[in-house]
């Protein structure tokens, strides 16, 4: 009524072409909830889309939503379910692998509990594209006892991060990734006469590394001597250079480097281990050096640097397992 009786709106619609009783139906989708409304618009065929270009697009409306209207929930059992405290009760018997392709003919082997499949926080249905990984991931969910922890199953965190995150936030991950070459920690070295342990430490844990670096990448490495703590600026071509390989990971892979820089806060140790040239422990001491040194010197602390240590190692080599575990070339 008020816009019947509205000239100059009515006169402002008409000028536009816009017919009011379609303007007046689609406010009323309006104040419906998202998907009534998008039901609303979907069958209201008798309109002409391209009568009213104002108000809205129904074509790109329809390919944009009818086939989620359209589609069924995904039915099975949803991680975003299970409790982050581990206090979930095990309400399953077995996991199992079974194989499967997707669209593009590729592998994926998906895993499933008592025959019903796993759906991760986004409702994707929990798989891996390789057998060994699929069966690693089993054996987390077969292990857990009378309750479901999380936190013990970090292949498994690796692969939903994978299906869920990759695909949208690869820009931001590969940006974080460079972020560490600001700071990355075989980039500093002691000073040979203050600290003549971490120096030595430093020298036989860095240097390989910085080495290998440079022969596999064709580029060099800015290093801060003397125990300063000002960031060296690396040149604009080892920043490009790593861009564009970083780009060209797989999202599995990316998944799986992101993870291990995070613990060690570095991204040359990382990629070092991706390429097997050093092993778990030399790469998690090259990162921790100084705090392993004072730690010694200063003595540990009780349930809290020994379990910090083990959480690190457990979760950096589930990480390396999982790069190691897939089919690509790394």
């Amino acid at each position: 009524k008020m816009l019947k009786s509205t000239f100059p709106l009515k006169q402002f619609l008409n000028n536009f072409n816009i017919n009011i009783i379609k303007f007046t139906s689609f406010n009323y989708c309006n104040k419906s909830s998202q998907k009534e409304k998008l039901e609303n618009i979907l069958s209201n065929r008798k309109y002409d889309p391209e009568q009213f270009p104002k108000v809205t697009n129904l074509n790109t409306v329809r390919e944009k939503y009818e086939d989620k209207l359209q589609s069924k929930p995904a039915k099975g059992a949803r991680i975003g379910n299970v409790k982050s405290d581990g206090t979930t009760k095990r309400w399953y018997k077995n996991s199992t692998i079974k194989l499967d392709f997707n669209q593009k003919n590729e592998r994926e082997w998906k895993i499933y509990l008592d025959n019903i499949p796993i759906l991760t926080p986004k409702e994707n249905v929990l798989y891996s594209p390789s057998y060994p990984l699929s069966l690693a991931v089993a054996a987390e969910w077969q292990r857990q006892d009378k309750e479901i922890k999380p936190n013990t199953m970090p292949l498994m965190t690796l692969c939903t991060t994978s299906i869920d995150r990759l695909s949208e936030t690869r820009q931001i991950v590969v940006g974080g990734l460079l972020k560490y070459l600001e700071t990355d920690t075989i980039c500093f070295e002691a000073d040979k006469k203050k600290d003549p342990e971490l120096y030595k430490a430093h020298q036989r844990l860095h240097v390989p590394l910085r080495d290998w670096f440079s022969n596999t990448f064709h580029v060099g490495l800015k290093v801060t001597p003397n125990g300063s703590l000002f960031s060296p600026q690396q040149s604009y071509e080892t920043i490009n250079v790593l861009r564009w390989y970083l780009h060209g990971l797989d999202d599995w892979q990316l998944a799986g480097l992101d993870a291990m820089a995070a613990m060690t806060k570095s991204l040359i140790v990382p990629l070092a281990s991706m390429r097997g040239k050093t092993t778990i422990d030399d790469a998690i001491f090259a990162s921790r050096a100084e705090e392993v040194i004072q730690e010694q010197r200063c003595g540990r602390i009780n349930a809290g640097h020994d379990l910090e240590e083990i959480d690190i190692k457990v979760k950096y080599s589930a990480a390396v397992y999982f790069m190691h575990s897939l089919p690509y070339k790394i």
